[in-house]
């Protein structure tokens, strides 16, 4: 039996960073016209992700593509957080 989406999570160097839930939420939360950053693309299709890289597309393209919603913002400061707990200052 499969479990839940928020049980299951995206990883960077093996940390979780975001369920499948909270993903789904930021997803679902952009605007029609609008897709995800073509590096969310790939991480949720289970690609390896460096932290910094992750941390920079949702400080930049993720951010942007998220600009008008309020679920998906709150998707991405969550991300932001967990990244840059895991990365040296």
């Amino acid at each position: 039996m499969n479990a839940p989406l928020d049980e299951k999570y995206l990883y960077a160097d093996g940390q979780p960073i975001l369920s499948l839930a909270e993903f789904q939420r930021y997803a679902y939360g952009l605007p029609e016209e609008v897709a995800a950053p073509p590096a969310l693309a790939r991480w949720a299709a289970g690609g390896d992700m460096d932290p910094a890289e992750l941390l920079r597309c949702f400080e930049g393209e993720a951010k942007e593509a998220a600009a008008s919603s309020d679920s998906s913002l709150e998707v991405v400061r969550t991300a932001i957080e967990r990244l840059q707990s895991m990365l040296p200052e």
